[in-house]
């Protein structure tokens, strides 16, 4: 049973990955028109997902890991989603929140969390998505409410330990209104990704409303910093509304690895062996366990792929009688 290579973009591939206020996906299925763009990971907000909304577009699981938040009651105009391009990652998950506050935002549709694994599982990317309440640079009030949610996650993120983690979304307020929740996680070594800019920090607004803002923005700690590459702001689909917040990350992408069986006869042709016949077993190889241990994952499978093809070499073939 030899490996066999899925797609591959070659190890150290920069993940495109873009965050997008969808404005709800009635009418014109703006969903439809985000999910063309070649972006390999998008995360949506305000996509109004309810059960209705969600069997819709169904449809894109052929192409996509759908990662929905939780599904919302009708005429709910929240709504987080992270689709993930098949192919482009070795899994993706939704995740479930360690910290109890975090749940009752994500019942309101205004969180999330999403593990993706990279470089055959053995490399992970952890994103929150958040969706601020509209209104929040000009009520106290809801500014309260989506700090608690900022908070809440940043707390969650933290019981995470050193795994590189994005905390983004529309947030509803810029940087500066956020009160001392930003130099909590500047001093947590978190670290703002229009960073990363063409040409150093971009301010570019996100949103075209009003005279213009940046009120979608995208925080990564430490570990994710390493992997940050690349920051930008394209156009929306949308005149005067939100804009795609594009990041690039080095990551191994695209590398998926599968094991094929060796056929050396019809499967009619297979009988089950007798008693007296001797029957490989496949794992009892004391050199897997060990590599394991040590994190050689592709030592260890390229071992069992081997003795597991010897097992299929030695299971009895009746002759296929003449005719």
């Amino acid at each position: 049973m030899p490996p066999v290579e899925g797609e591959d973009g070659g190890h150290g591939e920069c993940l495109p990955l873009e965050l997008y206020n969808l404005g709800g996906s009635q009418g014109d299925l703006t969903l439809n028109k985000a999910a063309e763009r070649p972006a390999a990971v998008q995360c949506f907000v305000e996509t109004h997902a309810t059960a209705i909304m969600q069997k819709q577009f169904g449809r894109l699981e052929d192409s996509h890991h759908m990662l929905w938040g939780d599904v919302l009651p009708l005429n709910s105009s929240t709504g987080v989603l992270v689709a993930v391009r098949r192919g482009a990652v070795w899994d993706a998950q939704r995740i479930e929140m360690h910290v109890a506050e975090c749940k009752k935002f994500e019942k309101q549709g205004r969180l999330m969390a999403a593990q993706l694994f990279f470089s055959n599982g053995r490399q992970a990317l952890i994103i929150y998505l958040i969706y601020g309440l509209s209104g929040s640079r000009g009520c106290q009030a809801r500014r309260a409410v989506t700090l608690s949610i900022l908070r809440a996650a940043a707390k969650d993120a933290a019981s995470r330990g050193g795994v590189a983690t994005l905390l983004m979304g529309d947030i509803n307020l810029e940087p500066c209104e956020t009160g001392g929740f930003w130099g909590e996680m500047a001093r947590a070594g978190w670290i703002d990704t229009n960073f990363w800019g063409q040409n150093g920090p971009d301010t570019s607004a996100t949103c075209a409303k009003g005279k213009g803002s940046r009120i979608d923005w995208a925080l990564a700690n430490p570990a994710a910093a390493t992997l940050m590459r690349t920051y930008h702001v394209d156009s929306g689909l949308k005149k005067k509304d939100h804009g795609f917040v594009c990041l690039g990350l080095q990551l191994s992408c695209l590398k998926q690895v599968y094991c094929v069986p060796r056929a050396t006869a019809p499967a009619k042709n297979y009988r089950a062996p007798r008693k007296d016949e001797p029957v490989l077993d496949t794992v009892d190889d004391p050199r897997i366990p060990s590599l394991l241990q040590n994190a050689q994952v592709d030592h260890a499978l390229d071992i069992f792929c081997q003795r597991f093809s010897k097992m299929l070499e030695r299971i009895p073939i009746e002759k296929e009688e003449e005719k």
